[in-house]
């Protein structure tokens, strides 16, 4: 063999050696690249209140026996100050009034008006970009109650307080009687 040639046989055995050898490297960073897939069943809902069609698109999830309601979205279309970041696994905002705090860590503590509660970590998940969360442990965190009816995939959503999406859809009602 000639010199040249044992050269070139030494770099390819190098360069595959180094191939080898950062492979496990390159595996392990590829699931934290890819977007994590959801567990469990993808539910639909339509989410009401009263008469009213809140959400004819609710995403939630299904794991088991428990519902998986979208944090930031429930927020969104019942008008309640809250807002999430899904990036930091955190949320924050408030519950009605500004002085009924909420503040949200998915390592199980939630702030409610001022008072730390620790719930279980297994309840709250982030999936797609969202933190979702159990329904149960939702309605404890907020002034509603829900009923899933799993038959029709209907979300019926019952305030235990008034909700400042009520006040606004009277203010619609009156003002449509008022313009007739």
């Amino acid at each position: 063999m000639t010199v040249g040639a044992n050269r070139l046989r030494w770099r390819r055995l190098f360069a595959a050696w180094v191939l080898v050898a950062c492979l496990p490297l390159a595996m392990a960073r590829q699931p934290s690249a890819a977007p994590a897939q959801p567990e469990g069943n993808l539910l639909v809902l339509e989410a009401t209140l009263d008469q009213h069609v809140l959400s004819d698109s609710l995403v939630a999830y299904q794991h088991g026996d428990q519902v998986f309601l979208p944090l930031g979205e429930v927020a969104r279309i019942l008008t309640i100050a809250i807002r999430t970041d899904p990036a930091t696994g955190s949320a924050s905002g408030y519950v009605l009034e500004e002085s009924r705090g909420f503040s949200l860590d998915l390592a199980g503590m939630v702030t409610l008006n001022g008072e730390a509660r620790r719930f279980a970590p297994s309840l709250v998940r982030v999936e797609d970009d969202e933190i979702y969360v159990e329904l149960g442990l939702l309605q404890e965190w907020l002034p509603v109650n829900f009923e899933l009816d799993m038959s029709t995939l209907n979300l019926r959503v019952r305030p235990r307080e008034r909700l400042p999406l009520q006040q606004r859809l009277e203010r619609e009602a009156l003002a449509g009687k008022a313009a007739t």
